[in-house]
């Protein structure tokens, strides 16, 4: 089985950081197996950071930060197109736009949060589209969501805020997943992020007793479309 290897090595750089790794389903060549494999390096905050090594043999999507940060070496490495070479035509933008469409098709999500007795939770999730119009994140850097403070759910990310995000398009055959941070929304973001379509759930709105708004601020997305938009991650779907 064909594969590609890349090694990078990041020191110290500034504001944000991204990691893209992707096969598109595309024609870039005569054979059916032809893959396109991407390597993004961006931006790192804080600390000095080393990594190097091999790619993965399943390739994904995985974006970390805003779209508008993704900069630096892009770069192809193919045992099929030969040596590393620049690649231009992958629109890292346009993939952040097509998982953040895909999250508009899913709707629910499921949370998955690290539970008291060692477990792994798992809750579907009613997150607030994200559209700029909503005053949400379309580039995907944040999405917020509604629960209760005396829940299970708000309780576990009190104590381990790392959680992540997954959603399911089943007509495009998609998958979005958010890895990141969850903070608690002050008393004014809660009333600020509002969604109307939450009421069936808390009929007083943000004065609801107990109602809290939730932020995950994302720091890896894994986006798989085989219908929709056609972004694989390897191996064969039906």
């Amino acid at each position: 089985q064909r594969h590609f290897n890349a090694c990078a090595r990041i020191e110290r750089v500034p504001a944000l950081w991204c990691c893209v790794y992707m096969r598109r389903l595309a024609a870039v060549a005569a054979s059916k197996s032809a893959m396109l494999y991407a390597f993004l390096i961006g931006f790192v905050a804080g600390p000095a950071i080393t990594w190097t090594g091999p790619m993965p043999r399943r390739p994904a999507v995985v974006v970390a930060g805003s779209s508008l940060a993704f900069a630096s070496s892009l770069f192809l490495s193919s045992a099929v197109l030969g040596a590393a070479v620049p690649v231009s035509d992958v629109d890292i933008e346009k993939l952040v736009e097509e998982a953040a469409d895909t999250m508009r098709f899913a709707k629910f999500a499921t949370l998955a949060t690290a539970a008291e007795d060692g477990t792994i939770s798992g809750r579907v999730v009613y997150p607030k589209p994200p559209n700029a119009t909503l005053g949400e994140s379309p580039d995907l850097y944040f999405v917020r969501f509604a629960t209760l403070s005396n829940s299970r759910k708000y309780k576990e990310i009190e104590a381990k805020p790392q959680a992540t995000l997954v959603y399911f398009d089943e007509q495009g055959k998609g998958e979005v997943t958010l890895k990141g941070r969850i903070y608690i929304c002050n008393a004014s973001e809660a009333t600020e992020g509002w969604y109307d379509r939450w009421k069936a759930n808390y009929p007083k709105g943000p004065a609801t007793p107990f109602y809290s708004l939730l932020r995950l601020e994302t720091a890896t997305l894994e986006f798989v479309s085989y219908v929709r938009y056609k972004v694989d991650e390897g191996g064969a779907r039906s």
